[in-house]
């Protein structure tokens, strides 16, 4: 091997600052879901962070930030996010760059700033509550109990949603690749 190929010692030019400015962020979309440990899609965190295991989202609209972890971990969200996914056949999903860019989702130019506001207000309400396993929460919500519910609650109500999610909450509650159960049908 050429001394030219060993790169102990040498300069790299700031690249780790450079990427440190460039692309860290606080908000972060996950970029593999694995449904046995996971249990939020979204996350803000307190200070910018790199991740290799979620995407780093820049906003044009800052104040929205909290609005799309609610957005995310909102159930037809959650759904959405699924749908744009390519699974593993397994218990893994794994959303790509180019799926994730080409997602549809609400406009945020088009909500109200206090909206986005009260987003923030209510996020900070629940972020110390403990998200469960993806079935458990939807069991829960088809109970009207647990954070998932609540989200749901509040955006619907704030967004003028009028679905009756009871039916989708039974369902992922006992998804046979969200619950690792059979399924049984009556």
């Amino acid at each position: 091997m050429e001394d030219k190929n060993i790169g102990y010692g040498r300069k790299l030019d700031n690249l780790a600052e450079n990427l440190w400015e460039n692309k860290s962020t606080s908000l972060l979309i996950a970029e593999d879901l694995y449904l046995d440990n996971h249990s939020i899609v979204a996350l803000k965190t307190e200070l910018n962070v790199l991740s290799n295991v979620f995407w780093e989202v820049e906003l044009k609209i800052k104040e929205a930030q909290d609005f799309l972890v609610l957005w995310f971990n909102l159930t037809l969200g959650f759904l959405l996010y699924l749908s744009y996914s390519l699974s593993s056949f397994g218990k893994t999903i794994n959303m790509k760059k180019e799926q994730f860019k080409n997602m549809n989702i609400i406009d945020l130019n088009k909500i109200d700033t206090q909206f986005l506001k009260n987003s923030a207000d209510f996020l900070d309400e629940i972020k110390d509550e403990p998200f469960n396993s993806f079935p458990k929460e939807f069991d829960f919500a088809a109970n009207q109990k647990g954070v998932r519910f609540c989200i749901d609650n509040f955006l619907f109500k704030n967004l003028k949603i009028k679905i009756d999610l009871m039916k989708y909450y039974e369902i992922l509650a006992t998804e046979p690749i969200l619950s690792n159960k059979r399924l049984i049908i009556n």
